[in-house]
């Protein structure tokens, strides 16, 4: 056998099939075996697998064992003289494993290879080749030295931008979305330190390669697109204890000897500060705008009493407990409100803001009639400082908006100005698909691959640097069945990233791409993605749970009288209150080895009882689905 892939699959589905149809075209001239470990995904990978690539080697994990452990069980079976460890987020093109595989034949000392990677635009991905994380190199980084002199012999070591982007060299560090590896290296330095759970295990072993009297070889012949960031979610906590938690495990194991001690005190200290500040701009990221607008709200609330009092109550003063008490329940009101009513998803709707002030501005009402005498002081201030509340909110999101924008269109991406690159039959499958998207994409025409071109094609694909200038073009969207990976790469990179570029994998009902190499990769396609799937919604539901035990316990002195069984009651508010259980779970027990994984619930989502086990089913993949925290609200009142 000439090659084994390794590729360990989580939860990204649609990007592993566009992936392994790359491999299949990629082996043809190869004896190779292809394993994909899946550790646990929820989304349906396996059944795909089993489905579409019958001639995979699965390995199905039932709990998450990590990228280190993963791979170590495919290598573990593997027969190939080369082990090629790739990311199932990535696309090859069809001569790119019997190139890797031809250098290394002709080059024994060569005990790794890594390749050229671009991102979803077409960019040039830097940790293509990178130096080893020493100390020093560390503390470059942090100080950012190596973005002020990225080709400096001195600061750039860390992405080594004083080696030519197309030149064959000797590198300390290959990526580990693409490693192809000597089998007798392997065999000699061993197999990934699974102490690495996920991140510096490339690092490491890479390390371990030049140990070995191996040389690690950056291969630029051939170009990969890895759309970087999704299998993992940068933006996450999670993300940053792993990723520091793996740099500490590193300097730990490699820099606590002689001299180098001194060094990787200074290294640790530098990552515990820069795990810090990624929390802190993690924190900014998910929770200042909501911070920000929760102080605005507040400061308008103090602003408007001000104001009542000079021009309407003429000189009276209001006394302290308006601030001090009311000013803190209606900010909370209005921010709940907000929350709930999405104001803060990722994509900002002007329906959402207005939606979530009204019904905030109501409950707040509502309130306000069953408080104590002595603390209802106006309701005009509260129907003024809605108002005044709007129209600030309104003013920050469009500001916030243009600049990254440059445009004002709330609640809704422009539709893009696409182009299609396939013949006639792809084109009006893709045209169809694209329409189910709604007004997301105006589709122009379509290129056709060969020339002369078709009767009703725009024209054909060596004509469009042209095209594209002359209609404005915004987007590509590629057939690979039309045409192969090498010109949808070689495209890219002529166009630049100014244009956007998405892939329909052959016989697939998906558009697949990425506008950032900082963002998850997107698919739209006619199968709909697991809401529960994403933080913000569990989130959601997380606070709606903390909300309602709340409630639960500050009027437990009345609600006590109207259940059945009080201790329980009270149990049920405080364990969903500290997070050891949800107010709503699934109907079927079993759901949560194939579903987003929630707590255990105080009730289900089922209305009715003694249910057939697949209709069960059928309920909690529509729960996850389509989850909605006012669908909770409304379940956990009916039951109750």
């Amino acid at each position: 056998m000439n090659l084994s892939v390794v590729i360990v699959n989580y939860n990204v589905k649609f990007f592993l099939e566009q992936c392994l149809l790359s491999v299949k075209k990629s082996s043809t001239n190869l004896a190779c075996e292809v394993f994909v470990v899946d550790n646990n995904s929820v989304d349906g990978s396996v059944s795909m697998i089993k489905e579409k690539f019958p001639w995979v080697k699965l390995i199905e994990n039932h709990e998450n064992l990590g990228f280190s452990q993963a791979n170590n069980q495919a290598i573990k079976q593997s027969t190939g003289k080369y082990i090629l460890l790739l990311n199932p987020d990535t696309l090859v093109k069809e001569d790119t494993f019997q190139k890797c595989f031809q250098f290394m034949e002709e080059n024994s000392q060569a005990g790794a290879l890594g390749v050229r990677m671009i991102d979803g635009k077409g960019q040039f991905l830097p940790e293509s080749k990178r130096g080893l994380p020493t100390p020093e190199v560390a503390i470059y980084k942090m100080l950012g030295l190596n973005k002020i002199f990225p080709k400096s012999k001195i600061f750039g070591k860390y992405h080594l931008g004083f080696l030519p982007e197309n030149h064959t060299s000797e590198v300390d560090v290959l990526a580990g979305a693409f490693m192809f590896l000597r089998k007798k290296t392997l065999v000699k330095i061993g197999l990934f330190d699974e102490r690495f759970f996920m991140y510096g295990e490339d690092i490491d072993l890479s390390f371990r390669v030049q140990l070995g009297g191996y040389k690690n070889i950056y291969f630029p012949h051939t170009t990969i697109i890895h759309y970087k960031g999704e299998s993992t979610k940068k933006q996450s906590a999670k993300y940053i204890r792993i990723f520091y938690g793996a740099m500490l495990i590193f300097a730990n194991k490699h820099y606590t000897k002689g001299n180098k001690k001194l060094l990787a005190t200074f290294l640790k200290i530098a990552i515990w500060l820069r795990a810090f500040m990624a929390q802190l701009g993690r924190l900014s990221n998910k929770y200042g705008l909501l911070v920000s607008e929760t102080f605005i709200i507040f400061g308008l609330l103090i602003y408007m009493k001000f104001y009542w009092e000079e021009h309407i109550k003429l000189d009276q003063l209001y006394p302290k407990e308006l601030v001090q008490v009311n000013f803190p329940i209606y900010t909370l009101f209005w921010i709940i409100s907000l929350i709930f009513s999405g104001s803060y998803a990722d994509k900002f709707s002007l329906k959402n803001l207005f939606r979530g002030l009204l019904i905030g501005t109501i409950t707040i009402l509502a309130f306000y009639g069953l408080m104590p005498e002595n603390l209802r002081f106006s309701r005009g201030i509260i129907l003024a400082s809605s108002l005044s509340i709007g129209a600030a909110l309104l003013t920050v999101r469009s500001l916030l908006h243009y600049n990254k924008f440059k445009h004002l269109n709330f609640g809704q991406s422009l539709s893009s100005k696409a182009l299609v690159i396939s013949n006639y039959d792809e084109f009006m499958r893709i045209k169809q698909l694209a329409s189910t998207h709604g007004e997301r994409y105006q589709i122009l025409g379509y290129l056709s691959p060969k020339k002369p071109k078709a009767k009703s094609a725009l024209g054909h694909t060596e004509q469009i640097v042209e095209i594209v200038n002359v209609f404005d073009v915004e987007e590509i969207i590629f057939s690979s069945t039309s045409v192969d990976s090498e010109f949808i790469m070689q495209t890219m990179m002529n166009l630049g990233n100014k244009l956007n570029y998405k892939i329909v994998p052959e016989n697939s009902t998906f558009i697949i791409g990425s506008n950032s190499k900082d963002q998850r990769g997107e698919f739209l396609g006619n199968e709909i993605e697991l809401k529960l799937n994403k933080e913000s919604i569990q989130s959601k539901k997380r606070l709606l749970d903390i909300l309602v035990s709340s409630f639960l316990l500050l009027f437990f002195p009345l609600l006590i009288w109207l259940v059945r069984n009080k201790k329980r009651y009270l149990k049920n508010a405080l364990s969903t209150l500290f997070g050891q259980k949800t107010w709503i779970g699934y109907c079927d027990i079993n759901s949560i080895t194939v579903l987003p994984q929630i707590k255990k619930g105080v009730y289900n989502n089922c209305l009715q009882k003694n249910q057939e086990t697949t209709l069960l089913k059928t309920i909690d993949q529509n729960y996850a689905k389509y989850y909605n925290p006012w669908n909770d609200l409304y379940l956990i009142i009916k039951k109750l």
